[in-house]
């Protein structure tokens, strides 16, 4: 699994790095997860403060400002799973 921001620079598989590069006051705002599977896993925080997650562009959960841990958390949860899944 490949965790890159939206330059194409690798994100480190950590909680703290993901939430901080995903956030509105990141290098991108937006990270992605490409699963061994082919699938991809984004996140992403919109200047409305909201936390978007969605699996091959299909949204899947959104956060309020103050979910931001549960969201990171959300979003590694679904890059595992699919990262194991196999089509």
């Amino acid at each position: 699994m490949k965790v890159k921001n939206g330059s194409g620079q690798t994100v480190p598989w950590n909680a703290n790095a993901i939430k901080r590069e995903a956030a509105q006051t990141g290098n991108t705002s937006i990270v992605t997860a490409e699963c061994d599977n082919g699938d991809e896993v984004t996140i992403a925080q919109h200047t409305s403060g909201c936390w978007d997650i969605s699996v091959n562009e299909n949204p899947e959960d959104e956060y309020t400002e103050e979910q931001a841990d549960q969201a990171v958390a959300r979003f590694m949860t679904l890059c595992q799973r699919n990262n194991a899944a196999r089509r």
